[in-house]
């Protein structure tokens, strides 16, 4: 079952694949978690693919008055997951193997995979460093991290993701500019993705370089923000990005979904976020939101936050 829009590369994959293993496909027009729950128990659905905000949705809504007996994996990826949601995921849906994905239609497929054998170290063995791991390069697949100059940079130092392989597409449509940009000429593709490799070859993506945060000269990761944020019982989902500061340059601003029915100050939720990371990477402001805007494929749409923030400012990083 995919709820991903079919023109999304992932859930295309996934249509293939139907195809060729000659097994039905459960789709929906959009989303919901509840009629997820029902047609997993109607249909008798074994493998279902989805983005973290989705998996959020599902643990918010959980029941265990709907027979999830069939399901057997659940496979994710297309965006960053914080390690509080994967945790409550492996703790609700444990007896279904999880399957991380990273990739890009530029690469066609995908780069890296933490396994189901992985989230059950996570699982049984509290291998928790593994939450934030988006796992080992597939076979095929290079993955080597670069600094600004597109150098190779050591073990455990974070950089650019740079990806070479057979999958990695040849170019652009008519675009041999973008193309250049991003394509060097031994055939590594650089991602625009932040990221770092440990000593066995597990890789953990930082963030997007452009939603890179810096603020009075120190590099801020949203990502790091939004783990800590997301820690805190009372949010349901939120997104960080940089807000115009005349002091710093740049201030550290959340957008804050809440649970229903539950209640939290600003206050709290800076106080909590200097508790879990360094004080001047938690938010100078909270903004409770009702909604977060987001693209058909679940994605948060972080550039429509950043414009309300720099509307009418000379400098614009939107």
């Amino acid at each position: 079952m995919t709820d991903l829009p079919i023109f999304h590369a992932a859930a295309m994959y996934t249509v293939l694949v139907s195809v060729y293993v000659q097994t039905p496909l459960v789709t929906h027009k959009k989303f919901d978690p509840i009629q997820t729950y029902e047609t997993i128990e109607q249909e008798k659905v074994t493998s279902m693919e989805l983005v973290p905000t989705m998996l959020i949705r599902l643990i918010e809504t959980y029941d265990p008055k709907y027979d999830l007996s069939s399901l057997q994996s659940i496979i994710y990826g297309a965006a960053a997951i914080d390690p509080t949601t994967l945790k409550k995921a492996l703790e609700i849906f444990k007896d279904v193997e999880f399957q991380q994905i990273f990739g890009m239609t530029e690469t066609a497929v995908p780069v890296t995979l933490l396994s189901s054998e992985d989230h059950e170290l996570i699982r049984e063995k509290g291998s928790d460093y593994l939450l934030r791991s988006a796992g080992k390069p597939i076979y095929g697949v290079e993955v080597k991290i670069v600094d600004l100059d597109r150098k190779k940079v050591p073990i455990e130092e974070t950089g650019e993701i740079a990806v070479r392989g057979d999958g990695i597409m040849q170019g652009y449509w008519n675009l041999k500019e973008k193309t250049k940009a991003v394509i060097d000429s031994e055939g590594w593709y650089y991602t625009g993705d932040m990221g770092k490799l440990d000593e066995e070859g597990f890789l953990y993506v930082v963030d997007r370089i452009k939603d890179m945060i810096v603020s009075g000269g120190e590099n801020i990761y949203p990502a790091e923000v939004e783990n800590a944020l997301y820690s805190h019982p009372a949010v349901a989902l939120c997104a960080v990005v940089g807000a115009p500061s005349p002091q710093w340059g740049e201030k550290v601003v959340a957008f804050v979904v809440l649970h229903k029915k539950v209640s939290v100050k600003e206050d709290q939720l800076i106080q909590h976020c200097k508790e879990k990371i360094a004080r001047y990477k938690a938010p100078k402001e909270i903004i409770f939101i009702k909604k977060l805007p987001m693209t058909p494929q679940g994605k948060i749409l972080k550039r429509k936050l950043r414009k309300q923030l720099w509307e009418g400012k000379e400098r614009k990083i939107i």
